[in-house]
């Protein structure tokens, strides 16, 4: 795998600031995510620019699915909100593609039963 140039990780990390900056706001405005924690944990860029993965972490994670298909919903609204912070930064906006992280279940789910072996 190619290591990201300077470009990309400044873009990476405006974009997870702002993306996660964006979701805190937005959550806060759906009534049935009362409770519901969200965080952009990764944001991939691709060489060329062209193509941003962002990687979003629910609490609880039984809420992740549903949130997903909610950004999916407004995914122009969260795209023209990005674009106008970065139309000084960049000519053409990434194409976002979203992604639910679900590291912290499967590291809870290590932990779980690495207890249970030690308990046995």
């Amino acid at each position: 795998m190619n290591n990201p140039t300077l470009r990309q990780n400044k873009i990476a990390l405006f974009l997870q600031k702002e993306l996660a900056q964006f979701f805190h706001l937005f959550i806060q405005k759906q009534p049935s995510f009362k409770g519901v924690l969200v965080s952009v944990t990764k944001v991939i860029i691709t060489r060329d620019l062209s193509i941003a993965k962002i990687y979003i972490s629910v609490f609880p994670s039984n809420k992740g699915e549903v949130f997903m298909e909610l950004v999916e919903s407004k995914e122009s609204r969260i795209k023209h909100k990005i674009s106008t912070l970065l139309k000084n930064k960049m000519r053409r906006i990434p194409l976002f593609k979203y992604y639910l992280d679900d590291s912290l279940d499967y590291m809870e789910k290590i932990e779980k039963e690495l207890n249970t072996k030690m308990t046995l």
